[in-house]
Protein backbone atom coordinates (compact mmCIF):
# COMPACT_ATOMS: atom_id res chain seq x y z
CA UNK A 1 0.00 0.00 0.00
CA UNK A 2 0.91 3.49 -0.73
CA UNK A 3 1.59 5.80 2.32
CA UNK A 4 1.63 9.65 2.17
CA UNK A 5 3.65 12.04 4.43
CA UNK A 6 2.67 15.42 2.82
CA UNK A 7 0.32 17.51 0.65
CA UNK A 8 0.31 17.48 -3.22
CA UNK A 9 1.86 20.92 -3.75
CA UNK A 10 1.50 20.71 -7.37
CA UNK A 11 -1.21 22.34 -9.66
CA UNK A 12 -3.61 20.00 -11.71
CA UNK A 13 -2.55 19.03 -14.83
CA UNK A 14 -3.58 21.39 -17.74
CA UNK A 15 -6.77 20.04 -19.56
CA UNK A 16 -6.07 17.87 -22.33
CA UNK A 17 -7.73 16.06 -25.39
CA UNK A 18 -7.90 12.15 -24.65
CA UNK A 19 -7.97 9.76 -27.19
CA UNK A 20 -11.52 8.54 -28.02
CA UNK A 21 -12.30 5.08 -29.10
CA UNK A 22 -13.84 5.09 -32.84
CA UNK A 23 -16.74 3.18 -32.15
CA UNK A 24 -18.35 4.02 -28.35
CA UNK A 25 -21.19 1.62 -27.68
CA UNK A 26 -24.62 4.09 -27.19
CA UNK A 27 -25.17 8.03 -28.19
CA UNK A 28 -24.76 8.69 -24.67
CA UNK A 29 -20.87 7.81 -24.04
CA UNK A 30 -19.52 4.33 -23.29
CA UNK A 31 -22.11 2.51 -21.40
CA UNK A 32 -24.89 0.70 -22.19
CA UNK A 33 -28.81 2.27 -22.06
CA UNK A 34 -29.47 -0.05 -18.98
CA UNK A 35 -26.58 -0.20 -16.82
CA UNK A 36 -27.76 1.33 -14.45
CA UNK A 37 -30.10 -1.64 -13.30
CA UNK A 38 -27.17 -3.83 -13.72
CA UNK A 39 -24.24 -1.90 -11.55
CA UNK A 40 -25.75 -2.04 -8.00
CA UNK A 41 -22.38 -0.92 -6.52
CA UNK A 42 -21.63 -0.96 -2.75
CA UNK A 43 -23.47 1.80 -0.40
CA UNK A 44 -21.29 4.27 1.78
CA UNK A 45 -22.57 2.96 4.71
CA UNK A 46 -21.91 -0.73 4.01
CA UNK A 47 -17.97 0.32 3.26
CA UNK A 48 -17.57 2.31 5.56
CA UNK A 49 -18.83 -0.55 8.67
CA UNK A 50 -15.87 -3.03 6.89
CA UNK A 51 -13.19 -0.49 6.10
CA UNK A 52 -10.50 -0.46 8.94
CA UNK A 53 -9.98 3.05 10.19
CA UNK A 54 -7.22 4.63 8.26
CA UNK A 55 -4.06 6.70 9.45
CA UNK A 56 -4.45 10.87 8.21
CA UNK A 57 -2.02 11.77 6.10
CA UNK A 58 0.16 14.82 7.46
CA UNK A 59 -0.51 18.09 5.82
CA UNK A 60 1.14 20.65 6.87
CA UNK A 61 -1.14 23.69 6.47
CA UNK A 62 -2.58 24.66 9.85
CA UNK A 63 -6.47 25.58 9.56
CA UNK A 64 -6.10 29.12 8.87
CA UNK A 65 -3.19 28.54 6.05
CA UNK A 66 -6.68 25.97 4.64
CA UNK A 67 -9.07 28.73 5.13
CA UNK A 68 -7.16 31.47 3.35
CA UNK A 69 -5.77 29.09 0.11
CA UNK A 70 -9.54 27.98 -0.16
CA UNK A 71 -10.99 31.51 -0.83
CA UNK A 72 -7.73 33.00 -2.66
CA UNK A 73 -6.17 30.27 -3.96
CA UNK A 74 -8.02 27.37 -4.38
CA UNK A 75 -5.71 25.49 -6.77
CA UNK A 76 -2.91 25.64 -4.42
CA UNK A 77 -4.92 23.14 -2.05
CA UNK A 78 -4.73 20.64 -5.13
CA UNK A 79 -7.10 17.88 -5.67
CA UNK A 80 -10.01 17.58 -3.01
CA UNK A 81 -12.31 14.31 -2.78
CA UNK A 82 -15.49 16.00 -1.05
CA UNK A 83 -17.84 13.61 0.74
CA UNK A 84 -18.08 9.56 -0.64
CA UNK A 85 -18.32 8.02 -3.76
CA UNK A 86 -21.92 7.61 -4.06
CA UNK A 87 -22.42 11.64 -2.58
CA UNK A 88 -19.85 13.61 -3.27
CA UNK A 89 -18.04 15.72 -5.90
CA UNK A 90 -14.59 16.60 -7.01
CA UNK A 91 -12.78 19.77 -7.03
CA UNK A 92 -8.97 20.69 -8.33
CA UNK A 93 -9.78 17.37 -10.54
CA UNK A 94 -6.69 15.77 -12.75
CA UNK A 95 -7.77 14.79 -16.28
CA UNK A 96 -6.76 11.46 -17.42
CA UNK A 97 -3.83 11.97 -20.06
CA UNK A 98 -3.77 9.85 -23.05
CA UNK A 99 -1.27 7.46 -23.04
CA UNK A 100 0.63 4.31 -25.02
CA UNK A 101 -0.60 1.80 -23.05
CA UNK A 102 -4.58 2.64 -22.56
CA UNK A 103 -7.53 3.63 -24.42
CA UNK A 104 -9.64 5.87 -23.23
CA UNK A 105 -13.01 5.51 -23.93
CA UNK A 106 -15.46 7.51 -21.54
CA UNK A 107 -13.89 10.98 -22.30
CA UNK A 108 -14.59 13.45 -21.11
CA UNK A 109 -15.41 11.77 -17.66
CA UNK A 110 -12.20 11.08 -16.54
CA UNK A 111 -11.39 13.29 -14.14
CA UNK A 112 -10.09 12.20 -10.29
CA UNK A 113 -7.91 13.18 -7.48
CA UNK A 114 -4.35 13.60 -8.61
CA UNK A 115 -4.05 10.02 -6.67
CA UNK A 116 -6.37 8.71 -8.86
CA UNK A 117 -4.81 9.31 -11.80
CA UNK A 118 -1.01 8.33 -10.75
CA UNK A 119 -2.71 4.78 -9.25
CA UNK A 120 -3.86 4.17 -12.46
CA UNK A 121 -1.00 4.86 -14.46
CA UNK A 122 1.49 3.07 -12.07
CA UNK A 123 -0.74 0.16 -12.31
CA UNK A 124 -1.00 -0.12 -16.13
CA UNK A 125 2.69 0.97 -16.61
CA UNK A 126 3.19 -2.16 -13.76
CA UNK A 127 1.97 -4.51 -16.10
CA UNK A 128 3.31 -3.40 -19.16
CA UNK A 129 6.86 -3.71 -17.76
CA UNK A 130 6.22 -7.13 -16.99
CA UNK A 131 4.52 -7.79 -20.07
CA UNK A 132 6.37 -5.85 -22.99
CA UNK A 133 3.80 -5.26 -25.84
CA UNK A 134 0.54 -5.68 -24.00
CA UNK A 135 -2.54 -4.41 -25.61
CA UNK A 136 -3.92 -0.97 -24.91
CA UNK A 137 -5.80 -1.18 -21.68
CA UNK A 138 -10.02 0.34 -21.94
CA UNK A 139 -10.61 2.95 -19.49
CA UNK A 140 -14.12 3.91 -19.11
CA UNK A 141 -15.36 6.97 -16.70
CA UNK A 142 -13.50 8.14 -13.58
CA UNK A 143 -15.91 11.08 -12.67
CA UNK A 144 -17.13 14.11 -14.47
CA UNK A 145 -14.94 17.41 -13.79
CA UNK A 146 -16.44 18.69 -11.11
CA UNK A 147 -18.02 15.16 -9.45
CA UNK A 148 -21.44 15.02 -8.54
CA UNK A 149 -23.58 12.62 -10.56
CA UNK A 150 -22.65 10.72 -13.34
CA UNK A 151 -24.75 8.56 -15.67
CA UNK A 152 -25.15 5.80 -15.35
CA UNK A 153 -23.64 4.77 -11.98
CA UNK A 154 -24.70 5.07 -8.67
CA UNK A 155 -21.01 5.85 -7.21
CA UNK A 156 -17.96 8.15 -9.33
CA UNK A 157 -18.98 10.89 -7.59
CA UNK A 158 -16.01 11.78 -6.00
CA UNK A 159 -12.68 11.40 -8.24
CA UNK A 160 -11.90 7.69 -6.42
CA UNK A 161 -13.42 5.22 -9.51
CA UNK A 162 -12.41 4.17 -12.38
CA UNK A 163 -14.18 1.51 -14.22
CA UNK A 164 -11.34 -0.85 -16.67
CA UNK A 165 -11.38 -3.36 -19.02
CA UNK A 166 -10.37 -6.81 -18.74
CA UNK A 167 -7.11 -7.90 -20.61
CA UNK A 168 -8.16 -10.19 -23.27
CA UNK A 169 -6.03 -12.89 -25.37
CA UNK A 170 -7.86 -11.71 -29.11
CA UNK A 171 -8.75 -8.16 -30.13
CA UNK A 172 -11.78 -7.36 -28.21
CA UNK A 173 -13.79 -3.81 -27.55
CA UNK A 174 -15.11 -1.90 -25.07
CA UNK A 175 -17.44 -4.10 -22.59
CA UNK A 176 -17.05 -7.35 -24.19
CA UNK A 177 -18.03 -9.89 -21.36
CA UNK A 178 -14.67 -11.99 -19.94
CA UNK A 179 -14.72 -15.29 -19.56
CA UNK A 180 -12.21 -18.45 -19.96
CA UNK A 181 -12.17 -18.62 -23.61
CA UNK A 182 -11.43 -14.50 -24.11
CA UNK A 183 -9.56 -13.44 -21.01
CA UNK A 184 -5.51 -13.38 -20.40
CA UNK A 185 -5.15 -14.43 -16.80
CA UNK A 186 -1.75 -13.55 -16.55
CA UNK A 187 -2.03 -9.60 -17.47
CA UNK A 188 -5.33 -9.36 -15.92
CA UNK A 189 -4.12 -11.36 -12.05
CA UNK A 190 -0.93 -8.88 -13.07
CA UNK A 191 -3.04 -6.29 -13.12
CA UNK A 192 -5.38 -6.61 -10.12
CA UNK A 193 -2.31 -7.56 -8.00
CA UNK A 194 -0.55 -3.92 -9.20
CA UNK A 195 -3.64 -2.15 -7.96
CA UNK A 196 -3.48 -4.15 -4.42
CA UNK A 197 0.31 -4.19 -3.99
CA UNK A 198 1.30 -0.58 -5.60
CA UNK A 199 -1.71 1.63 -4.72
CA UNK A 200 -3.74 2.65 -1.89
CA UNK A 201 -6.92 0.81 -3.39
CA UNK A 202 -10.22 0.41 -1.65
CA UNK A 203 -11.83 -2.13 -3.08
CA UNK A 204 -12.24 -4.19 -6.61
CA UNK A 205 -15.44 -5.19 -8.38
CA UNK A 206 -15.08 -8.52 -10.32
CA UNK A 207 -17.72 -10.62 -11.46
CA UNK A 208 -17.63 -14.13 -9.23
CA UNK A 209 -16.98 -15.79 -12.66
CA UNK A 210 -13.81 -14.04 -13.28
CA UNK A 211 -12.78 -14.25 -10.00
CA UNK A 212 -12.48 -17.82 -9.82
CA UNK A 213 -10.46 -17.71 -13.29
CA UNK A 214 -7.83 -15.33 -11.48
CA UNK A 215 -7.87 -17.36 -8.18
CA UNK A 216 -7.20 -20.30 -10.00
CA UNK A 217 -4.44 -18.78 -12.16
CA UNK A 218 -3.23 -17.46 -8.64
CA UNK A 219 -2.81 -20.71 -6.86
CA UNK A 220 -1.07 -22.25 -10.04
CA UNK A 221 1.54 -19.71 -10.27
CA UNK A 222 2.18 -20.41 -6.42
CA UNK A 223 0.63 -17.48 -5.15
CA UNK A 224 0.66 -17.21 -1.20
CA UNK A 225 -2.52 -18.72 0.06
CA UNK A 226 -2.85 -16.07 3.03
CA UNK A 227 -2.22 -13.27 0.12
CA UNK A 228 -4.89 -14.79 -1.50
CA UNK A 229 -7.23 -15.33 1.36
CA UNK A 230 -7.36 -11.63 1.98
CA UNK A 231 -7.75 -10.67 -1.63
CA UNK A 232 -10.36 -12.75 -2.81
CA UNK A 233 -13.96 -12.77 -1.55
CA UNK A 234 -14.44 -16.16 -3.01
CA UNK A 235 -12.04 -17.33 -0.84
CA UNK A 236 -14.50 -16.77 2.30
CA UNK A 237 -11.39 -16.20 4.78
CA UNK A 238 -11.51 -12.61 5.14
CA UNK A 239 -14.92 -10.24 6.28
CA UNK A 240 -13.38 -7.29 4.02
CA UNK A 241 -11.71 -9.02 1.11
CA UNK A 242 -10.09 -6.10 -1.71
CA UNK A 243 -12.08 -8.26 -4.61
CA UNK A 244 -15.43 -8.58 -4.27
CA UNK A 245 -18.58 -9.91 -6.53
CA UNK A 246 -21.31 -6.76 -7.53
CA UNK A 247 -23.53 -7.60 -10.40
CA UNK A 248 -22.47 -6.02 -13.91
CA UNK A 249 -18.94 -6.27 -13.54
CA UNK A 250 -18.36 -8.94 -15.58
CA UNK A 251 -17.82 -7.02 -18.86
CA UNK A 252 -15.38 -4.28 -17.07
CA UNK A 253 -13.08 -3.98 -13.76
CA UNK A 254 -14.31 -1.16 -11.05
CA UNK A 255 -11.57 -0.16 -8.86
CA UNK A 256 -12.54 2.45 -5.90
CA UNK A 257 -8.91 4.08 -4.40
CA UNK A 258 -8.08 5.74 -1.24
CA UNK A 259 -7.67 9.62 -1.99
CA UNK A 260 -5.95 9.95 1.81
CA UNK A 261 -4.60 13.64 1.01
CA UNK A 262 -7.76 14.88 -1.16
CA UNK A 263 -10.13 13.06 1.16
CA UNK A 264 -8.45 14.81 4.19
CA UNK A 265 -7.66 17.51 2.91
CA UNK A 266 -11.29 17.97 1.86
CA UNK A 267 -12.63 17.18 5.47
CA UNK A 268 -10.43 20.30 6.54
CA UNK A 269 -11.63 22.76 3.66
CA UNK A 270 -14.59 21.90 3.59
CA UNK A 271 -16.32 24.25 5.59
CA UNK A 272 -14.80 26.86 3.78
CA UNK A 273 -15.42 25.89 -0.13
CA UNK A 274 -18.10 26.40 -2.87
CA UNK A 275 -19.46 23.50 -5.01
CA UNK A 276 -19.28 24.31 -8.66
CA UNK A 277 -23.09 24.20 -9.52
CA UNK A 278 -22.64 20.97 -12.02
CA UNK A 279 -21.43 19.20 -9.23
CA UNK A 280 -24.94 19.62 -7.21
CA UNK A 281 -26.26 16.09 -6.59
CA UNK A 282 -30.13 15.94 -6.24
CA UNK A 283 -31.12 15.28 -9.85
CA UNK A 284 -29.11 14.19 -12.70
CA UNK A 285 -27.58 16.70 -15.11
CA UNK A 286 -28.73 16.84 -19.47
CA UNK A 287 -25.80 15.03 -19.78
CA UNK A 288 -22.69 13.09 -18.16
CA UNK A 289 -19.21 13.91 -18.04
CA UNK A 290 -19.65 17.89 -18.39
CA UNK A 291 -16.94 19.76 -18.55
CA UNK A 292 -18.22 23.39 -18.41
CA UNK A 293 -18.00 25.44 -15.20
CA UNK A 294 -20.93 27.75 -13.90
CA UNK A 295 -22.13 29.58 -10.70
CA UNK A 296 -21.28 28.30 -7.28
CA UNK A 297 -23.88 26.76 -4.24
CA UNK A 298 -22.74 26.37 -0.95
CA UNK A 299 -21.60 23.51 0.25
CA UNK A 300 -23.22 22.15 3.17
CA UNK A 301 -21.66 22.43 6.43
CA UNK A 302 -19.08 19.69 7.21
CA UNK A 303 -21.22 16.56 8.43
CA UNK A 304 -19.78 14.02 10.89
CA UNK A 305 -22.18 10.32 11.36
CA UNK A 306 -22.77 8.39 14.62
CA UNK A 307 -23.57 5.20 13.87
CA UNK A 308 -26.90 4.23 15.80
CA UNK A 309 -27.98 0.82 16.52
CA UNK A 310 -31.51 0.48 16.16
CA UNK A 311 -33.21 -1.40 19.27
CA UNK A 312 -36.78 -1.67 20.35
CA UNK A 313 -38.97 1.53 20.81
CA UNK A 314 -36.73 3.87 18.75
CA UNK A 315 -38.62 5.88 16.24
CA UNK A 316 -37.35 8.17 13.92
CA UNK A 317 -38.63 11.50 15.14
CA UNK A 318 -36.81 10.86 18.47
CA UNK A 319 -33.65 9.81 17.02
CA UNK A 320 -33.57 12.85 15.32
CA UNK A 321 -34.43 15.30 18.11
CA UNK A 322 -31.59 13.46 20.32
CA UNK A 323 -28.97 13.90 17.54
CA UNK A 324 -29.60 17.55 16.31
CA UNK A 325 -30.60 16.27 13.28
CA UNK A 326 -33.92 15.81 11.03
CA UNK A 327 -35.80 12.84 9.79
CA UNK A 328 -35.54 13.93 6.46
CA UNK A 329 -31.74 13.50 6.73
CA UNK A 330 -31.65 10.28 8.50
CA UNK A 331 -33.41 9.25 5.53
CA UNK A 332 -31.74 10.61 3.19
CA UNK A 333 -27.95 9.24 4.63
CA UNK A 334 -29.47 6.04 4.75
CA UNK A 335 -31.35 6.16 1.74
CA UNK A 336 -34.35 4.47 3.82
CA UNK A 337 -37.94 4.18 1.67
CA UNK A 338 -39.78 5.14 4.75
CA UNK A 339 -39.54 6.08 8.20
CA UNK A 340 -39.55 2.31 9.74
CA UNK A 341 -36.73 1.43 11.57
CA UNK A 342 -35.34 -1.97 11.94
CA UNK A 343 -34.43 -3.53 15.11
CA UNK A 344 -30.72 -4.31 15.14
CA UNK A 345 -30.20 -2.49 12.02
CA UNK A 346 -27.00 0.15 12.23
CA UNK A 347 -28.09 3.56 10.99
CA UNK A 348 -25.63 6.65 9.97
CA UNK A 349 -26.95 9.34 11.95
CA UNK A 350 -25.72 12.77 10.24
CA UNK A 351 -24.41 15.52 12.61
CA UNK A 352 -23.90 18.69 11.15
CA UNK A 353 -20.80 20.86 12.40
CA UNK A 354 -20.93 24.26 12.71
CA UNK A 355 -19.63 26.51 10.10
CA UNK A 356 -16.98 28.63 11.36
CA UNK A 357 -16.54 32.35 10.75
CA UNK A 358 -14.32 33.35 8.10
CA UNK A 359 -10.32 32.63 8.88
CA UNK A 360 -11.27 30.52 11.66
CA UNK A 361 -10.84 26.93 12.11
CA UNK A 362 -14.07 24.40 12.55
CA UNK A 363 -15.17 23.44 16.06
CA UNK A 364 -14.55 20.35 17.29
CA UNK A 365 -17.79 18.81 18.54
CA UNK A 366 -17.56 16.16 20.89
CA UNK A 367 -20.06 13.19 20.37
CA UNK A 368 -23.34 12.83 21.38
CA UNK A 369 -24.46 10.13 23.35
CA UNK A 370 -27.05 7.93 22.41
CA UNK A 371 -30.06 6.74 23.26
CA UNK A 372 -28.79 2.85 23.63
CA UNK A 373 -24.87 2.13 24.22
CA UNK A 374 -22.28 4.68 23.04
CA UNK A 375 -21.64 6.08 19.20
CA UNK A 376 -18.83 4.94 16.59
CA UNK A 377 -17.93 7.48 14.66
CA UNK A 378 -19.20 6.81 10.96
Amino acid sequence: MVTHDATHSATPSPEVTPEVAAEPRTDEGPYPHDMEHEEEEVDDHEEESGVAARTKPKIELTDEEIARKARTDLASLGSLSVGTPNRGYLINGVQMPPGEHWQIIGAPSTWGTQETIDFITRAILSVNKQFPGSPRLFIGHISARHGGYLSPHKSHQAGRDVDLGYYYNREARWFERAHAQNIDLPRTWALVKAFIQDTDVEMIFIDTSIQHLLLRYAVETKEDPSFLDRVFQIRGKSPTPIVRHVKGHATHIHVRFHSPIAQEMARRAQAYLRRPADALTKAPPPTHGSGKGGPSAPLAPDTHYVMHKARSGDVLVNLAKHYGTTPEAIVQANQLKGHALKIGHIYRIPVPAKVPPAGKPPEKKAPLAPPHGKPSRG
